[in-house]
């Protein structure tokens, strides 16, 4: 099934280990256009401390995630699968996002299109743009993996209408190949259950990496 989103929905695949770093911040904080500038907010790769941490953060908020499925999430960064950025506000763990080289999504792969999966940011740091952040340090990093475009699916009913409308303001549209359920193409007069498994990929294009910028 789908990796669920606070903001969308699924993932997967490889990629060379030269995005992000496991120790200390990554990136760029995101400060430097002034499109979104969070006050005391970080971020890093994950690390073995943080799963028990986010496990726990999104309990309190009554929300079932797993501490294996961080586990599950580092044992696949450390085999160079997928990578997750963890957004921290003044040293408080506040959410996190996964971005996977080669997508599950079949047309995103043929591609070579990075999807993002597993957004999510707790409800206490909410309306404070840290969701708009860690989608662009994931543009960020596919742009440094030298790819023309980003990908990830979202839910339909209302319970995504935030992220819908954020990803629309962020530049993202429909890749055109309409609905999907449980990872198949909803066909014409078909009849699917709208829960969380029914999804509308988007894709943004990025720019690519100027000459002599750095890779990051």
């Amino acid at each position: 099934g789908p990796e669920q989103h606070g903001a969308g929905h699924h993932a997967a695949g490889r990629f060379r280990g030269d995005g992000i770093s496991a120790d200390g911040p990554l990136l760029s904080n995101p400060d430097g256009s002034g499109q979104m500038n969070v006050r005391g907010l970080s971020f890093r790769a994950l690390k073995a401390m943080d799963c028990a941490v986010a496990a726990a953060a999104f309990a309190a908020q009554g929300w079932h995630k797993p501490l294996e499925q961080y586990q599950n999430y580092l044992r696949e960064q450390q085999e160079g699968a997928l990578q997750v950025i963890v957004a921290w506000c003044e040293a408080e763990f506040a959410g996190y996002l996964v971005l996977r080289r080669r997508a599950r999504y079949a047309p995103f792969a043929a591609a070579g299109i990075p999807e993002i999966g597993d957004l999510n940011v707790l409800i206490k740091f909410r309306c404070r743009g840290i969701g708009a952040a860690l989608l662009q340090q994931a543009e960020d990093l596919a742009r440094a993996w030298r790819c023309a475009e980003i990908g990830l699916g979202v839910g339909l009913w209302k319970d995504y209408g935030s992220a819908q409308r954020l990803y629309i303001r962020l530049g993202y549209r429909p890749d055109g190949r309409g609905l999907h359920w449980r990872d198949r193409q909803v066909g014409y007069g078909e009849t699917v259950v709208a829960d969380d498994d029914l999804v509308l990929y988007l894709t943004k294009p990025l720019e690519p990496v100027r000459p002599g910028e750095p890779r990051r």
